[in-house]
């Protein structure tokens, strides 16, 4: 019997009730970015989009490193609508064995990530799609992989229908930082993640009066 996680999919869904109400605020490089819900959601469809076009398939596994906000969320959420494995590695963790541990597939990084990549050897032999977010390095000659257009958009769109994965679906790999030990990879099912959001409601949720 396939069992159904209780409202993954449906709590992102449920983001477009409230277009307007702010979903994120991304603060880097002394600048500050407010994204409301509607267009998180809408970027969210957009990125799919691209990765599906690049070639993401149900299964892949794929390393996402960046730091801006908007990117991690959106590549991570894109990724799991397409029923692809996000993997977030903190980046002064081993990231080479890390990478040899789970062999992903894809790399999706800002292009210090992907000098890394390059420079270090991280992931070789297993990382057969390179996709590159964010800028370009000032001075940079060396193509460091297929760009991966991610922007915010001006406003939402149409309603993100999506099924409802299976509860006990991988659904993203976390490392742990390594300040206490060898980092380590911790695997999260469908279910998992439904029960912290329950959590989390409950915790977050206003004070009765």
């Amino acid at each position: 019997m396939t069992l159904t996680a209780p409202g993954v999919a449906a709590r992102l869904a449920r983001l477009a009730e409230q277009p307007d109400a702010t979903a994120l605020i991304s603060c880097r490089s002394g600048s500050t970015r407010i994204i409301t819900r509607g267009e998180l959601l809408q970027g969210c469809r957009i990125t799919a989009a691209a990765l599906q076009s690049a070639g993401v398939r149900p299964g892949h596994k794929a390393v996402v490193m960046t730091r801006d906000a908007y990117d991690l969320t959106a590549v991570s959420y894109a990724l799991c609508s397409l029923g692809a494995v996000p993997a977030l590695i903190e980046p002064r963790a081993e990231v080479g064995r890390c990478l040899r541990e789970i062999a992903p597939d894809l790399f999706i990084g800002e292009p210090l990530a992907h000098l890394g990549r390059r420079v270090l050897g991280w992931g070789r032999g297993h990382v057969r799609m390179p996709l590159v977010t964010g800028r370009s390095l000032p001075g940079q000659r060396l193509a460091l992989g297929r760009r991966l257009a991610i922007h915010v958009p001006d406003g939402d769109g149409p309603p993100w229908r999506q099924e409802e994965p299976a509860a006990d679906d991988l659904a993203m790999i976390a490392f742990t930082s390594g300040s206490t030990g060898r980092p380590k990879g911790a695997e999260y099912r469908y279910a998992t993640l439904a029960g912290q959001l329950d959590a989390l409601t409950t915790l977050l949720a206003p004070p009765a009066r």
